[in-house]
């Protein structure tokens, strides 16, 4: 009875056996190489602009915070190249993983920063009128 059930499953492994095979001998064509090397550079190119946007984003953080800090060009740009990459990793803008998580950070972010630009312009103005009150009376 032993040997019943062996013959079945010994046929069965041999047909994966030859699944596996082919699936390891089909070529791949010039063309699928092609159109992966340009999804590629595609994903390479969004990830290095969204790590741009990033940075113009801190570099505006940084300027309403504190107008008198200054990023030096060099450092902005090895940040774009150290960040361009994780974002490529996690496929921001090609519908990777965490594509939607980290447009909402951004998203967020931006807001947060545009929002603390309208209150620290409010406090400036708001500054400027009470000393133009004081020095009119």
């Amino acid at each position: 009875m032993n040997d019943q059930v062996e013959v079945p499953v010994n046929e069965q492994l041999d047909g994966l056996k030859a699944q596996a095979d082919l699936m390891e001998e089909t070529p791949v064509t010039k063309a699928e190489v092609k159109a992966a090397e340009e999804q590629a550079k595609v994903e390479k190119q969004s990830a290095e602009g969204a790590a741009a946007i990033l940075m113009g984003a801190v570099q505006m953080g940084v300027g309403l915070v504190a107008p008198y800090v200054e990023i030096p060009e060099n450092q902005a740009d090895d940040v774009v190249q150290k960040v361009a990459p994780v974002l490529e990793k996690y496929g921001v803008h090609t519908g990777g993983a965490w594509e939607m998580e980290i447009r909402a950070l951004m998203a967020v972010g931006t807001l947060g920063v545009v929002i603390y630009g309208q209150i620290k312009a409010h406090h400036a103005e708001k500054a400027a009128n009470d000393e133009a009150q004081k020095n009119a009376a």
